[in-house]
């Protein structure tokens, strides 16, 4: 892995990707002290293989069946452990995440559509809404409007784009 845009691409994919990875991994590994161990294998081996990958293809998908890998070897180390998750459950965790893989993107890619519709009074507001430790009581003291009118604006906004991800992803069951 000695090529700079490599790394750079890597770096990028994993910061976009790495807590959606940590997560599947718990929910395979309930234990958060093994889920670490595991992330920290997966990412270690993510990082090895990279130039195994193909530029322009779905690193998450990539990067889970890697991490499943690494779930499944984790598992053989601990056998004599009692397992909450049975080999059955597990493949069936394992095949609901990959799916919802692609189902999540199409989302995402929905939200950002949609978000870009809104006007930009109405971005700002969710942006703010969503800051950490932001509450609509704060906002609304920033911006000199009473609470309840921070809550019926955020409602409208969710509402909007509620309706237009739908409308995006009308060709797919509901979101």
């Amino acid at each position: 892995m000695g090529e700079p845009g490599r790394t750079d691409e890597f770096v990028r994919l994993f910061s976009k990707d790495g807590r959606w990875i940590f997560s599947y991994i718990l929910m395979l590994v309930p234990h958060k002290a093994d889920a670490e161990e595991v992330f920290q294998e997966t990412s270690v081996t993510l990082w090895q293989k990279f130039d195994e990958f193909l530029s322009g293809s779905n690193f998450r998908a990539w990067a889970i069946q890697v991490a499943h890998y690494k779930v499944l070897q984790h598992r053989v180390r601990k056998q004599g452990a009692p397992l909450l998750l049975d080999d059955a459950v597990l493949e069936a965790v394992h095949n609901t995440a990959v799916t919802l893989n692609d189902r999540l993107d199409d989302l995402h890619q929905a939200l950002e559509k949609c978000r870009g519709k809104l006007s930009e009074s109405d971005r700002e507001l969710l942006d703010r809404r969503y800051e950490s430790g932001a509450t609509a009581q704060n906002i609304a003291a920033t911006l000199g409007r009473s609470p309840r009118a921070v809550y019926r604006a955020l409602d409208r906004i969710h509402r909007a784009l509620y309706d237009c991800i739908r409308e995006e992803m009308s060709g797919d069951e509901r979101p």
